[in-house]
């Protein structure tokens, strides 16, 4: 669009800056969509209501390696070769109610930890899907209600009205806690038959 957001870090502020010139007194609009309600929170202060924006949800999740690393520099190139133009040091990964799990999450967290990449063939690494569903399942642990969603659904439906940050704070949770609902039945569906071969 005409007008895009830049973050101004050291100053805790966005700016909007246009794309083109505009004439004194001439009407400027701004696109929010398409993306996500939380990315919109962080951008706006606000967010879009089901059922409006239900196509562009997503979930952030970061998957960065620390640059002090031993094998920073090996997993980068291994990157570079299997995930070209991705770099999980700066941008997460979107994982979305119809994609739970990316596979260049996989692939990303395999370079990183230096295990044979999951392409053609290759089956994921079951110590790096156990590393991954942990780390998910203390995401999950941590929400307001331990991430209980019919607990979150009785207090969006409950008799007393909630502030509008609340409500917006809820719905987000309540979007990534499907979201993390179905990443994690992947995962553990991936994980089970290793279990059950090794009981």
């Amino acid at each position: 669009g005409p007008v895009s957001p830049r973050f101004v870090v050291n100053r805790g502020m966005v700016q909007l800056l246009a794309k083109q010139d505009f004439a004194a007194g001439e009407q400027v609009f701004i696109n929010y969509t398409p993306t996500s309600s939380s990315r919109m929170a962080q951008l706006y202060g606000f967010a879009l209501r089901p059922p409006v924006n239900v196509a562009h949800e997503s979930m952030q999740l970061w998957a960065a390696m620390n640059p002090n690393s031993p094998n920073f520099a090996v997993a980068q190139q291994a990157l570079a070769v299997a995930l070209p133009g991705v770099d999980p040091n700066s941008s997460p990964f979107l994982l979305t109610e119809a994609d739970p799990l990316p596979q260049s999450l996989i692939v990303a967290l395999h370079c990183q930890r230096a295990k044979p990449v999951p392409l053609n063939g290759v089956e994921p690494s079951q110590e790096v899907l156990q590393e991954l569903l942990n780390a998910l399942e203390q995401r999950r642990a941590s929400y307001a209600n331990n991430g209980d969603r019919m607990q979150d659904l009785k207090l969006a439906m409950g008799p007393e009205p909630l502030p509008e940050r609340k409500k917006i704070a809820l719905y987000l949770r309540m979007v990534e806690g499907r979201i993390l609902d179905k990443a994690l039945a992947k995962l553990r569906a991936a994980c089970e038959p290793v279990a059950a071969a090794e009981a």
